[in-house]
């Protein structure tokens, strides 16, 4: 969405409704390599035509948009300062794949300061909740000293 926020329930069922109409797909079984790794657009040839292989930084683009929501030279500000700790716990969900980018990279924010940031497919589970998860959970500190406080949940 515009705002950086999840889509709308009214939107996602209509993709999952999209989703259904789905009659047929194709396989490029002897596709050549793509290296993933580099930003790049490769072309080749398939059976329904020519077709091209798009890889591209969608951290720049989240990044552009946070810095259009956000006031990063704020919050910049407020990571530097001795009397804040800040920590970020991807919980292992896609956000993590960003938090790198925008914390450390973007904001100066000590690697430290990130927890569980690599991706884990949940397959069909539902994302641990703060009364069930096992292990740290992070909430801001009640202390005139703006600090973060870890506990275990257990």
């Amino acid at each position: 969405m515009e705002n950086g926020g999840p889509a709308p329930e009214a939107i996602t069922d209509k993709i999952y409704e999209n989703t259904k109409t789905i009659k047929e797909y194709f396989i490029a079984e002897d596709l050549p390599h793509v290296d993933i790794s580099a930003i790049d657009v490769t072309s080749f040839g398939g059976p329904e035509g020519p077709f091209d292989v798009d890889v591209f930084d969608s951290a720049s683009d989240y990044v552009k948009l946070m810095k259009s929501i956000f006031d990063f030279q704020s919050i910049q500000k407020l990571l530097s300062s001795p009397s804040f700790s800040f920590c970020f716990d991807g919980l292992h969900g896609v956000a993590g794949a960003y938090a790198k980018r925008i914390f450390v990279e973007e904001l100066g924010a000590p690697e430290s300061s990130l927890l569980n940031c690599t991706p884990k497919c949940m397959g069909d589970r539902e994302r641990p909740s703060t009364g069930t998860r096992k292990g740290p959970m992070w909430s801001r500190g009640k202390s005139t000293a703006h600090t973060a406080t870890l506990w275990e949940i257990n």
